[in-house]
């Protein structure tokens, strides 16, 4: 499935169905096309990532990060559905991330499909590192917000969950 392939009904049912529960089943058809997309953001925070010997790779995806990391790196991958055989799988929307053995965590484009973004952001504490993008808001006008995005926070509102989230490693 891909999003921009739906008609505006069936997007507006997925907007319905996100503000409610994770769509375990979306993320399931989830197409390497569209995680192709994403590539440069990937090879971008794999950059930023330099030097350490673990990352948890939290909302994963079809993985993309992992390509672009040192061989030598443990590569540790989170996300709602099983993505392979060593995937921690966890709804982030109905459980806490679980204590997870790394040194790094990378949540790339994951912040917005989260209701509690604070509460994401205290469990992040848990890693020396964290590597997070998030699509402002603050020029909604600009573009439509994809609707399966459960929040639309503003600059401001991300600097302050993290003022709030406590002191950074």
């Amino acid at each position: 499935m891909r999003y921009d392939e739906l008609s505006e009904t069936e997007k507006l049912e997925l907007k319905v169905r996100a503000q409610k529960s994770t769509l375990i089943d979306v993320w399931g058809e989830l197409a390497p096309v569209q995680a192709d997309n994403w590539s440069p953001r990937a090879q971008i925070a794999a950059e930023m990532l330099h030097g350490v010997s673990s990352v948890a790779d939290i909302g994963c995806g079809l993985m993309t990060l992992k390509k672009y990391l040192p061989k030598d790196v443990q590569y540790i991958p989170v996300d709602c559905i099983s993505r392979s055989e060593d995937t921690i799988v966890v709804d982030l929307n109905q459980k806490p991330l679980p204590p997870i053995m790394a040194d790094a965590a990378a949540a790339l484009g994951l912040m917005e499909y989260l209701f509690d973004v604070s509460g994401f952001l205290q469990q992040l504490l848990q890693f020396e590192i964290s590597v997070i993008t998030y699509n402002l808001s603050d020029s909604k006008e600009a573009y439509e917000r994809p609707t399966m995005w459960v929040n639309a926070l503003t600059r401001h509102d991300i600097e302050s969950l993290f003022q709030d989230a406590g002191p950074a490693h």
